[in-house]
């Protein structure tokens, strides 16, 4: 009797797990994320600074890979590393809008 009750309850547990995602999937379908303004105070009190510190730190590091880029031969290829320090955590901060992360 035990035994059924815990392979009964193991595999009801097993049926939410697995489902709940897909019912999930079929709910966030159909809800609007630009109308909801819950994001916008952890996005100005925690997402900007932190992205404003990534933007910082990223330019601080892109001077010597741009220097160590020049060195070695490919100055060509500096736009990879100021893509990657600079301008993603550029746009993150100062161009997404406000909300969305």
């Amino acid at each position: 009797m035990l035994r059924r009750l815990v392979a009964s309850a193991l595999l009801a547990t097993l049926l939410a797990v697995f489902s709940s995602p897909a019912l999930a999937g079929e709910y966030y379908k159909y809800y609007e994320y630009d109308d909801d303004p819950s994001g916008v105070a952890p996005d100005a009190l925690f997402m900007r600074p932190a992205g404003l510190i990534a933007f910082v730190l990223g330019l601080g590091l892109f001077v010597p890979a741009a220097v160590m880029t020049t060195v070695v031969g490919q100055p060509q290829n500096i736009d990879k590393p100021f893509e990657t320090l600079v301008l993603r955590p550029g746009r993150w901060t100062f161009v997404d809008p406000i909300g969305t992360h």
